[in-house]
């Protein structure tokens, strides 16, 4: 059956023996493969792009509230208008 993600290769040149030496430390330390060490390096670090997007633009959607709405002034006036306010909405 065909994978219905595509991949591709990533090469990184240029890489001293010391920065190298490391990562496999680290990838032999969490008992991976140095490409699989890397591989969920830079996927861990897409989805933190990712998730930066997502909140920025759930920012820009976000409702304002006035300043003097609290989430203790919100539960105040649900207890002080009790059980009948839930019906209100209610078929």
């Amino acid at each position: 059956m065909y994978n219905a993600c595509m991949t591709v290769a990533l090469q990184i040149r240029d890489v001293d023996e010391t920065t190298h030496d490391l990562l496999a430390r680290e990838a032999e330390r969490c008992h991976q493969s140095l490409q699989g060490f890397l591989l969920d390096l830079v996927t861990r670090e897409a989805q933190i792009q990712i998730n930066r997007t997502t909140f920025n633009q759930l920012v820009e959607q976000r409702i304002q509230l006035a300043d003097d709405w609290s989430p203790a002034a919100v539960i105040r006036q649900g207890r002080e208008a009790g059980f009948e306010a839930d019906q209100t909405n209610l078929p």
